[in-house]
């Protein structure tokens, strides 16, 4: 049983992949041979339920990935099995409002980025585009009341209903498309492991909007989606003008809810950013982003804007 947000819930499914595997989480994370494709090990042996009871917002809450830090590398490990998708997962108002306003804020602000890049793909498909726009929008009415209204718990469903509607919209992409916004995981993932001074949605605030401009070439058409759901697009504009328009947008909507948008704000120090080039290339997101990603220059290129 899973009580809290996001490293609860993940902390506990690689506790019921431990108990049934064979082997230490080095052998069973997703490998990334140097000379080929990141390969993910089955995961076969039978697997205990487990139960979640959300303290946060937190998109952890139906999935079946797992990510843990490896304390000698100070490395995140990735498991994936679909058989630690929770049995049953809990929302109750009062363990919600046991979360801090600013803990509550981190999980929604990775929530926003993850609603905004699915909205930017190429090709979303109407059934989860349905889903995402409405994630969207109570993200957007939401997280500004979560500084306003701290102690309702009206605004912590509403933003725990918004992760619910953005996994439900990843289950109904599931094989429809191969490419999207990797780069922007795969930064946020390496920065906050890296990083204590970093949450999880820091990260992601810090890396989407550059993200978006490092992608917007190859997707232009569905950044121009995105700033129709933001509500900046432009009449008679490009689709390269309307993705101008929602990156700034993602900017400035972090910053209006107190969330940083430099790595500086959170103090990576610039001489880090080779460790953080490095250390991405070993995230699985960064082989699928709409954008080929090519050497570690290209991204210390886009960490160097980042910071």
């Amino acid at each position: 049983v899973a009580v809290g947000g996001g490293s609860a819930v993940v902390t506990a499914r690689a506790i019921v992949i431990l108990l049934a595997e064979k082997g230490d989480a080095r052998e069973l994370c997703t490998q990334y041979p140097p000379d080929g494709p990141p390969i993910s090990p089955r995961l076969m042996a039978p697997k205990i339920p487990n139960i979640v009871v959300l303290t946060t917002p937190t998109t952890a809450m139906t999935r079946a990935g797992t990510a843990i830090v490896d304390p000698v590398r100070q490395h995140r490990l990735e498991l994936f099995d679909p058989k630690t998708r929770p049995s049953t997962v809990i929302w109750d108002a009062d363990a919600m409002m046991t979360a801090s306003p600013d803990l509550t804020m981190s999980a929604a602000a990775s929530a926003f980025s993850g609603v905004a890049t699915s909205l930017a793909v190429e090709g979303v498909n109407p059934i989860a585009e349905g889903d995402l726009r409405q994630s969207i929008r109570l993200l957007l009415d939401n997280m500004p009341r979560l500084r306003s209204e701290p102690e309702n718990p009206d605004v912590r469903m509403n933003l725990t209903s918004a992760s619910f509607l953005s996994n439900r919209a990843g289950d109904a992409e599931t094989g429809g498309r191969s490419v999207g916004f990797g780069v922007v995981t795969a930064v946020a993932h390496t920065i906050d492991t890296l990083y204590p001074t970093c949450s999880h949605g820091a990260a992601y605030a810090i890396a989407t909007a550059p993200g978006l401009r490092f992608n917007a070439a190859h997707t232009a058409d569905g950044q121009a989606r995105l700033a129709s759901a933001l509500g900046v697009a432009g009449n008679g504009l490009s689709a390269s003008a309307n993705a101008d328009r929602a990156a700034d947008k993602i900017a400035s909507f972090f910053e209006s809810a107190g969330m940083p948008v430099r790595m500086r704000d959170v103090g990576v120090p610039e001489s880090d950013l080779p460790r953080i080039a490095h250390d991405a290339q070993e995230e699985f997101g960064l082989r699928r982003n709409a954008r080929p990603v090519n050497g570690a220059e290209e991204l210390m290129r886009l960490l160097r804007e980042m910071h």
